[in-house]
């Protein structure tokens, strides 16, 4: 079998192809230090440090040729940077912007321009790099730096071919705040003029002339520190080959999307994980409190109800960072009496926090489970001891909230201060009293405490948070239930009133398993009627209501929230199991509109934070920061059904009618990691799971399986424009996954593909058959005699027993591809 030499789209196979005028925005960039936002010609229109300090607003690169500008022509977007690009009457620009990643250098934008003339007379290559170093650019789906960030002042000098820039402090005279701009490496380009100008803008122009049929690459870097010139200087001055800083970059981003990877027939899902996972690091920063994950990127506001979210998703994926975010809001925002704070600021020293004078709302019951969810994942004992007094406080904190055993919110004022419920943001809104969703979240969250307490021996602890959980999951049934309507109320006021007005919130009992039989039923039905259950996802509060507005606060009066439309599909998973897949799919497929610029605030790859409740237009950022793990989750825990718990692993799929497979490899559980395949009604796993359906657990995975398509993953992302034809490349063509397991002496194998899209538009899988060559490490290998070899169609599996003796196959079974269930696209 041919092999094909590596490149990035090999390594890192997910991108996107756009022509410039169909983007509104860039991606936004991140590593652990900094981030990025870009303009759809891979322009920075805001660089941020976790500091939490802005330090340019904007930096534009623009070439001209002859005299002649090059044009914008198409922007690819890819996990770790981002390519445009640029074509002129005898001259083409690739511009590549990335920030190093995995790397202690981190304090660099990078910029790789790669010029070049095919032609046959020599041209004159003018590049001009503007910059605004205030953080004043306003853009539609971007966040606003605050007014003191806007209104710093700077100074700029030219000094040895690179611009010093330096903030001018006037309380304390210091200038400690520096950005470094220039060429990089050892035979870098000299700015043929420079200007400096109000208020702190910089300009250079660099002249590079241009052989016939020659490609000439400049590096552009954009340094920051907060720790004064001399360190600059040092850092600039000692900063690897950025080739090298490159190749880590896509080591680091390959060893991590390579865990969890999800395959599934449906080539939207697989993508939406594939790309949750890039978003989940995009916003994990390294704040001086520690690691951290914002609820609005840029900024150093943790979230406590966003950070639950957060680790049920992230916990599969890189746990490590759970731990450490966990750790720092253990430390830093528990309240006196025990209850978790609303946010902690983590660049301050010390962090300072703020609860909104809220006697309880759903932080405390929502990171009571993510404790626990993070403790079952880990399968760390050590960490239960060491949080147990944290969980007791924040436990008995919740049951003394209780009048009449429902758990009651006393605020009075409105928006943040008078909301105890997600939707916590609306204006002239007050939500109080006996709130439905705080008392689900409540419920569940004094049942997992007591398996805490249960697991440490703690036996009076345990029973009473489960006769408090008990007390309010009755009470809940009894008198947070509509007589008009037969369904959840939204509240009991703090005078004893009921609300009747109908949302979404109803979902949070069914969700938090508090719901009752014939209620549950009913709110099921409810939600998923299309008053509620749109073709863009769910809406917050439905059209039939009086208080339905499309648009009105912040979407959270009718508007479609992603999160939320994934919180129906967890909770319904099992009454209707294909709405799990059909979510996954509508809460992604807006990542990947045909004109991303027609939707709003979309970019391709990310996923948009809410939309308008009838048109689908994103209204928010274009970078939610909580739904990638929230989709991670609904993948792995909703989809594949993986339910862990500290008294073992459950595996429950919700797989859609039609479906015969599902897999998840290298998903992190206890101490290492384990895979999980749902093959024709069987779990097969190497993980000590059980099921209501059948389970086949394996002593381990076998490693020493090498599996490889013939067929290529699809267009590399550095071809030029010419030879892409302005096509909107969303994904490889034809994945393959396989996961491998031991049995005795045979190895049982599940080679996988992925099926096919059917939505209009754009490159999607072509439907031909993909071959493919199976081997064993250190017998055949597989590009000469392969153990097994065929060819798979879209949607396609095969299962595999291998006998080690003999090293032939003994067994083979085909799952055929499912017919593909068109998802509802919306007008737009």
């Amino acid at each position: 079998m041919a092999t094909r030499q590596p490149g990035i789209q090999d390594r890192l196979p997910l991108y996107y192809t756009y022509p410039v005028d169909h983007l509104g925005l860039g991606a936004s960039l991140a590593n652990l230090s900094l981030f990025v936002r870009t303009d759809r010609e891979s322009n920075l229109l805001g660089l941020w440090a976790s500091e939490d300090q802005w330090y340019a607003g904007r930096v534009r690169i623009l070439a001209s040729a002859g005299g002649r500008p090059l044009r914008a022509k198409e922007t690819t977007l890819l996990p770790h940077a981002q390519v445009t690009w640029l074509e002129g009457p005898s001259v083409t620009l690739r511009k590549e912007v990335w920030l190093p990643y995995g790397t202690e250098q981190d304090r660099v934008v990078i910029w790789f321009l790669d010029l070049a003339n095919p032609g046959s007379e020599p041209v004159d290559v003018q590049l001009r790099v503007d910059s605004v170093w205030p953080p004043i650019i306003e853009d539609e789906g971007l966040r606003r730096a605050e007014p003191q960030q806007q209104e710093k002042r700077v100074h700029c000098r030219f000094d040895d071919g690179i611009v010093v820039v330096q903030t001018i402090d006037p309380a304390s005279r210091r200038w400690d705040e520096v950005r470094v701009l220039g060429m990089l490496g050892p035979h870098a380009a000299i700015p043929a003029g420079y200007t400096f100008a109000q208020p702190g803008t910089t300009r250079l122009i660099y002249q590079v002339p241009l052989a016939p049929a020659t490609n000439r690459r400049l590096t552009l870097g954009l340094l920051t520190t907060p720790q004064g010139e001399a360190e600059a200087r040092r850092l600039w001055h000692t900063l690897p080959d950025p080739s090298e800083l490159y190749e880590r970059t896509l080591d680091a981003f390959e060893e991590r999307l390579s865990r969890v990877r999800v395959l599934t027939p449906s080539p939207v899902i697989n993508r939406g994980v594939d790309w949750a996972k890039v978003n989940i690091l995009r916003t994990q920063t390294r704040y001086p409190a520690g690691c951290a994950f914002t609820n609005d990127p840029p900024q150093d506001i943790l979230v406590i109800r966003d950070a639950a979210w957060f680790v049920f998703g992230n916990d599969f994926f890189t746990p490590e960072f759970s731990r450490e975010m966990i750790d720092l809001i253990v430390r830093e925002g528990v309240e006196p009496h025990g209850k978790f704070t609303e946010f902690i600021r983590v660049a301050e020293d010390p962090p300072s926090r703020d609860d909104y004078g809220l006697n309880i709302n759903d932080d405390t019951p929502l990171f009571l489970l993510a404790l626990h969810h993070h403790a079952a994942v880990t399968r760390d004992e050590a960490f239960v001891h060491r949080i147990y007094p944290v969980v007791r406080r924040a436990a008995q904190y919740i049951l003394s909230q209780t009048v009449d055993d429902l758990v009651v919110c006393t605020a009075r004022s409105t928006n943040v201060h008078g909301i105890a419920s997600w939707r916590n943001i609306i204006p002239s809104y007050n939500l109080s009293g006996a709130v439905t969703e705080l008392n689900a979240e409540c419920y569940a969250a004094l049942q997992v405490a007591a398996e805490m307490a249960e697991r440490l021996g703690h036996a009076a602890d345990a029973a009473r948070w489960r006769d408090g959980a008990a007390r309010i999951r009755a009470a809940m049934n009894e008198r947070l239930v509509s007589r008009a309507t037969g369904l959840y109320l939204l509240a009991l006021t703090q005078q004893g009133e009921p609300l009747e007005s109908l949302s979404a919130d109803m979902v949070f009992p069914v969700l938090f398993g508090a719901a009752s039989g014939e209620v549950r039923r009913k709110v099921v039905e409810r939600l998923l009627q299309p008053a509620f259950w749109t073709s863009y996802g769910a809406r917050t509060v439905p059209d039939d209501q009086v208080e339905y507005d499309p648009d009105a606060g912040y979407q959270l009066l009718g508007g479609v929230w992603p999160n939320l439309t994934a919180w129906i599909a967890y909770a319904v998973r099992h009454d209707v199991p294909d709405r799990v897949a059909q979510a996954l799919e509508l809460v992604y497929r807006i990542s990947e509109a045909d004109v991303p610029a027609a939707l709003g605030h979309v970019v391709p790859g990310q996923f948009p934070e809410r939309l308008h409740g009838e048109t689908g237009v994103s209204r928010g950022m274009a970078l939610s920061p909580w739904m990638p793990p929230t989709y991670l989750w609904l993948a792995v825990s909703g989809l594949l059904g993986v339910q862990p718990s500290l008294s073992g692993l459950a595996v429950e799929p919700a797989a859609s009618p039609g479906w015969s497979w599902m897999a998840a490899r290298d998903l992190s559980f206890a101490s290492g990691s384990g895979s999980v395949v749902w093959w024709k009604g069987t779990v097969h796993t190497s993980l000590p799971a059980k099921s209501s359906d059948r389970v086949q657990v394996y002593p381990r995975e076998a490693a020493e399986v090498v599996v490889r398509p013939e067929k290529g993953t699809g267009l590399p992302p550095d071809l030029p424009p010419s030879a892409r034809g302005g096509r909107v490349v969303r994904s490889p063509e034809g994945r393959v996954l396989w996961v491998a397991f031991d049995s005795e002496q045979r190895i049982v194998l599940f080679v996988l593909r992925e099926g096919v899209s059917f939505q209009a538009g754009g490159v999607e899988s072509t439907g031909a058959p993909a071959g493919v060559a199976v081997g064993l490490a250190g017998s055949e290998a597989p590009d000469g005699a392969p153990v097994w070899a065929g060819a798979l169609l879209p949607g396609e599996g095969w299962r595999l027993v291998i006998d080690r003796t003999t090293r032939r196959v003994v067994e083979e079974e085909r799952a055929a591809p499912p017919v593909p269930v068109e998802v509802p696209r919306s007008a737009a």
